[in-house]
């Protein structure tokens, strides 16, 4: 009976997001002429309605920690990445900052221009030297003019406790650029898992850790943030988290 009322709750939270998103992506066809802090405080009220029917709908509750390590001016921000979670409520917590996306991205309509309107970050992942060539221009680019760069370091979603290399792009750009790196940790894939229809009532936990200070050669910057990184990851997943399966 358990896994029917969630199979329910899944469902009518899913449709809800779909009509959100449609709607304000309609909508967005007249925020597109405006200057680009409109688009983000419009997409900012998107991220807070899915939030709200994440909450009432799902039982998905966030748990933010960590946001007066984020400066005020541009900054890389790297974060753990497990579900579609944080790409919708990191709009509610972050100012004036943008995305490395997929390529693909940009093609879905009204939404594929939302992102380039806030000149977010395009890559071709299959590109491999190509892309980080883009990402290392295009990220220092953007960082001289005031954004926060949102980065995932691991390139993909992750399942919950698995691992992979993160990427060059990540140290690459630190060489480059003289701004501070905030690691970023959480479990969202214990609610919203990859490719699941089933979203699991329960809380979101995000920490964002003390920010990592320009300086550092390229070897010592990527030693000491797999270091802080997987630390904080593997305590955060030792905390007790409960979440309905049943």
């Amino acid at each position: 009976m358990k896994k029917v009322i969630l199979g329910m709750r899944s469902f009518f939270f899913m449709a809800a997001f779909y009509i959100v998103t449609a709607v304000s992506l309609i909508g967005a066809c007249w925020v597109l002429l405006l200057p680009e802090r409109y688009v983000f405080h419009y997409i900012r009220r998107w991220s807070r309605s899915i939030t709200f029917l994440l909450k009432y709908i799902m039982g998905i509750t966030p748990q933010v920690s960590g946001l007066e390590n984020i400066p005020t001016g541009p900054a890389l921000i790297a974060m753990r990445h497990e579900s579609v979670w944080e790409t919708v409520v990191m709009f509610s917590y972050i100012d004036h900052f943008i995305f490395v996306v997929k390529e693909e991205l940009l093609w879905i309509p009204f939404f594929g221009f939302l992102l380039k309107k806030l000149r977010c970050i395009s890559l071709r992942r299959n590109k491999g030297g190509a892309a980080l060539r883009t990402l290392v221009t295009q990220g220092k680019e953007r960082l001289e003019q005031g954004y926060k760069v949102l980065i995932f370091p691991e390139g993909t979603r992750m399942a919950p406790g698995s691992f992979r290399p993160f990427n060059s792009g990540l140290s690459f750009l630190y060489e480059k650029i003289d701004v501070p790196v905030i690691p970023a940790v959480l479990n969202s894939g214990c609610v919203w898992p990859r490719r699941r229809f089933y979203k699991y009532p329960g809380t979101v936990t995000l920490q964002f850790l003390p920010a990592i200070s320009p300086g550092m050669s390229r070897d010592q910057f990527l030693a000491h943030f797999k270091c802080v990184f997987t630390d904080a990851y593997q305590k955060l997943e030792k905390e007790p988290m409960h979440v309905e399966k049943n």
